[in-house]
């Protein structure tokens, strides 16, 4: 039996998971596993694939969007700090006038422009400091995904699982599958339906979903991106989930090699 399709959520887009490497701030500095895998081949894409990531490039925006883009949070960002420089000035100017009888408000003229004006730059300053942060935190993968549909070719990688360890996230209850290839190397898959179901209100455990022995993975070469992940084999024995206790942007890479071996897995996500 086979469970196979084309993921709708790609690790790259911008969905509701977000893995990540393992940032420096986690609690623990593992060591890293050797990215191994039961073979690896290479073909031409098909039309299907090709079209899946010109989906994905079409997602993400060009330079010019980006730029859009910036310009209007930075609008957003100081629009909505200058909001809380005028509300803190009027509650200031409110407790002035009720305890001295002192006027800093509206009908102080000079208090007035020097608030607008000064607090106008800061909050210009912060909008731009916002801004390029929010900016720095995108993924440009436009060009490897442009290199992929130039290349035609997709890598073609095939694994065998001996058991399989899962972990629940705790704001939906989404699940996550480490699925352990030899002593210490372990897969790392995603499965967005529990997350729905989740989110939905429903259990995340009646997800469809089954983990197998054994898995093929079409994967664009340059991007990286998993175009189709196809399970077959026997079916993986299942413990109960375990509850990850880190945060999103410490969990592992989907669809990939997780970098933390199978013997902490548990230590530094669930520790």
């Amino acid at each position: 039996m086979a469970a196979s399709g084309r993921l709708r959520k790609s690790k790259r887009s911008k969905v509701n998971w977000q893995p990540l490497t393992l940032s420096s701030q986690s609690r623990r500095s593992p060591k890293l596993v050797r990215v191994t895998h039961l073979k690896e081949s290479q073909r031409s894409i098909t039309g299907e694939e090709k079209e899946f990531l010109q989906q994905i490039l079409d997602a993400h925006p060009a330079k010019y969007r980006k730029l859009k883009m910036a310009v209007g949070n930075a609008a957003i960002s100081w629009c909505f700090f200058m909001l809380l420089v005028v509300i803190g000035w009027l509650i200031v100017a409110w407790i002035t006038r009720k305890l001295l009888g002192a006027e800093i408000g509206w009908n102080n003229n000079i208090a007035a422009v020097w608030v607008v004006s000064v607090g106008g730059i800061f909050c210009l300053v912060f909008a731009i400091v916002s801004t390029a942060r929010w900016i720095r935190g995108w993924t440009d993968i436009r060009e490897p995904l442009l290199a992929d549909i130039a290349n035609q070719r997709v890598n073609v990688e095939e694994y065998e699982f001996r058991e399989v360890l899962r972990m629940q996230e705790p704001e939906h209850l989404g699940l996550i599958y480490f699925m352990r290839e030899d002593d210490e190397a372990a897969f790392v898959y995603f499965d967005s339906e529990s997350q729905d179901l989740g989110v939905q209100g429903e259990d995340p455990l009646s997800s469809s979903f089954i983990p197998r022995r054994h898995l093929r993975v079409t994967r664009a070469p340059v991007s990286g991106v998993a175009i189709v992940c196809e399970f077959t084999g026997d079916a993986l024995q299942l413990g109960d989930p375990i509850e990850i206790s880190v945060p999103p942007d410490q969990w592992p890479e989907h669809e990939e090699v997780c970098k933390v071996p199978w013997s902490e897995l548990k230590s530094t996500f669930a520790g």
